[in-house]
């Protein structure tokens, strides 16, 4: 398994995204429009649970069976999702996260709400700029 991306707060990055470049492959595959509005959605589940670290959400890819994992991790459980596509793996998650009430709580993420960051021009910047996502790709947990 692979990790595509995975939204969680770690105080001490001050971040609750993290990434591995198959993720910009997968949105790479989709039309402008489609992969705008599933970023989209991704930010806003990310919005709901920015700087409370007892939620997290994320999609994996089990390269060898060729399905889409992905989960939503609340204090009291780990709920799994999967599918065959991608987008259908993500929409499903977020759809759930953005569906449950999530107790808000003060931090300094820096794609949150008083963020310096905008979340969804950074990873969509990824995805169209070759240059900015060789420098990014250096610094890909998956490589390590």
């Amino acid at each position: 398994m692979r990790k595509l991306f995975r939204f969680k707060y770690e105080p001490c990055n001050k971040t609750c995204y993290a990434y591995c470049e198959v993720l910009m492959t997968e949105l790479r595959k989709m039309s402008q429009d489609d992969r705008e509005i599933l970023v989209s959605n991704m930010v806003k589940a990310h919005n709901q649970l920015c700087d409370n670290p007892d939620y997290s959400f994320g999609v994996d890819v089990d390269e060898d069976n060729e399905v889409f994992v992905s989960h939503f991790r609340t204090p009291k459980t780990t709920d799994l999702y999967s599918s065959k596509h991608f987008p259908d793996c993500v929409r499903e998650v977020c759809g759930v996260v953005l569906a449950t009430d999530i107790p808000k709580t003060n931090g300094e993420c820096t794609f949150g709400d008083n963020g310096a960051e905008d979340l969804g021009r950074e990873i969509l910047k990824y995805c169209t700029d070759i240059g900015y996502a060789e420098v990014l790709k250096k610094h890909c947990e998956c490589k390590n």
